[in-house]
């Protein structure tokens, strides 16, 4: 079995650190794309907790209303099947 919460925590700690030296060089847009990604790995981490193990893709964690429907969706089917 995979330990999931590691590896979320070890890319949130990486881009933290990536953030830290964009800022330092006065990079902005690399700032703002730091913070996506800590965002998406925020979410990745969300739904391991919740375990919730179908995925999304890297391209359906730019969508919210993708993963909102995903998840609600395997919701109302556990519901339904319970």
């Amino acid at each position: 079995m995979y330990c999931y919460s590691v590896v979320c925590s070890m890319m949130q700690f990486l881009l933290f650190n990536a953030k830290l030296l964009f800022v330092k060089a006065q990079y902005s847009e690399g700032v703002s794309l730091c913070e996506t990604y800590s965002n998406r790995v925020e979410v990745l981490s969300l739904l391991l907790s919740a375990y919730y193990l179908d995925l999304p893709s890297v391209d359906d964690l730019s969508s919210i209303d993708n993963i909102r429907y995903s998840v609600t969706y395997a919701y109302m089917h556990s519901l339904t099947h319970t």
